[in-house]
């Protein structure tokens, strides 16, 4: 399976107001501002969809979801907004996991 940077994979998290905001992980091999992105560190950079709505840093530790052919997972926590391009930084969840051998239990 790709990375989802290379998928650009569709990603969702809510806003301080609780609504759903939608974006698009981004390929750092084709956007270049994030051709410095450090190799080996499991952050990934989203790109909302609609630049009108406001990205604040109210909602830095909220939680990111991505779609991977119709599936939905857990892609990690916001820990950098850049309000100006509409974009957030989020720190992947499975490298954080594996490093603390821990695991993410969901329940129904």
């Amino acid at each position: 399976m790709q990375p989802v940077q290379q998928r650009k994979a569709p990603a969702k998290w809510s806003n301080v107001d609780g609504v759903v905001v939608t974006g698009h992980v981004l390929d750092p091999a084709s956007t270049p501002e994030l051709k410095d992105l450090p190799a080996g560190v499991a952050r990934v950079v989203v790109a909302a969809d609609d630049a009108a709505k406001p990205i604040e840093q109210w909602v830095l530790g909220s939680p990111v979801t991505v779609d991977l052919d119709g599936t939905i997972y857990n892609l990690g926590v916001i820990t950098a907004v850049d309000e100006a391009r509409h974009w957030i930084v989020v720190d992947l969840i499975n490298p954080l996991l594996v490093q603390q051998d821990a695991r993410l239990i969901t329940t129904w």
